[in-house]
């Protein structure tokens, strides 16, 4: 993948590579080769190149950020904040990745929250526009989400206390926040399909990273001081690293449904 080789006769150049992502970035490294030495003057011989590290994402530089103050999500405005240069500077970068921050409430309605996904056709719609601008360049959108979001009162961060009136099955550790139980059939469900839907909305989709860990209350051990006070019934009963398996594991199970070779990024 993305390999290729140049040979350079006296008065030849060949380009050969076994896929068009090899393609394009002999291409590229053909351009930068001939800026660099002001004119078409090349190095007789051959040469060959090859990834060392086969995904390389970046966050994109205008892409608004989506916490407060500020808030923005970008896939509900008019912006484009991929134009053709930029996205052209990150391919000779060798930037192929880009991540792009979701939350399933906006864009994935399920079984247990039909409410979810208000106005999503838009984001949808924009989402895949996306996808296909930046697959002009070889680069692949990475949604960013962190999820399962749990119940409490920051709206920005968790799902309100009093839905888990009607889903009680995803009532887990309990303190400040309410953690979001992924050890019932119910929660990996949700997982499973909020991210099949996802992926099978959106074709073309690199893949999908989520934090599971840390930064926002998730899963019953996405805080450290979980592993020691874990306070769900079913949670508390297993290992750490039990539970974040099986969130990514849901995650992955959906992703895969819908697309068999995107990738899932597990981020602790």
């Amino acid at each position: 993948f993305e390999a290729y080789r140049i040979e350079v006769g006296k008065d030849t150049c060949r380009l050969l590579a076994a896929d068009p992502e090899g393609a394009r970035r002999a291409l590229v490294f053909l351009e930068d080769e001939i800026l660099r030495t002001g004119g078409p003057f090349l190095k007789l011989g051959t040469r060959e190149r090859r990834p060392v590290i086969r995904t390389r994402i970046t966050r994109c530089f205008f892409g608004p950020i989506k916490r407060p103050p500020m808030n923005r999500d970008e896939l509900a405005d008019e912006v484009d904040y991929y134009p053709d240069e930029y996205l052209n500077r990150l391919a000779h970068e060798g930037v192929n990745g880009l991540w792009l921050t979701v939350k399933f409430i906006d864009l994935c309605p399920s079984e247990f929250f039909p409410e979810f996904g208000i106005g999503r056709e838009k984001r949808l719609a924009k989402l895949r526009a996306t996808v296909k601008q930046c697959a002009r360049y070889g680069i692949r959108i990475y949604p960013f989400c962190i999820e399962p979001q749990g119940f409490g009162h920051i709206p920005e961060y968790t799902h309100p206390t009093a839905w888990l009136e009607k889903h009680e099955y995803f009532r887990g550790n309990r303190g400040y926040f309410t953690n979001f139980c992924t050890s019932t059939p119910e929660g990996q469900r949700f997982l499973e399909d909020s991210t099949h839907y996802l992926f099978s909305q959106v074709p073309g989709l690199g893949g999908l990273i989520a934090i599971n860990m840390g930064e926002r209350p998730t899963n019953c051990y996405s805080e450290t001081h979980h592993f020691f006070d874990n306070t769900c019934p079913r949670c508390s009963k297993r290992k750490p690293w039990e539970v974040l398996a099986d969130t990514t594991a849901a995650f992955a199970r959906g992703m895969k449904r819908a697309s068999p070779d995107a990738e899932i990024i597990s981020w602790l």
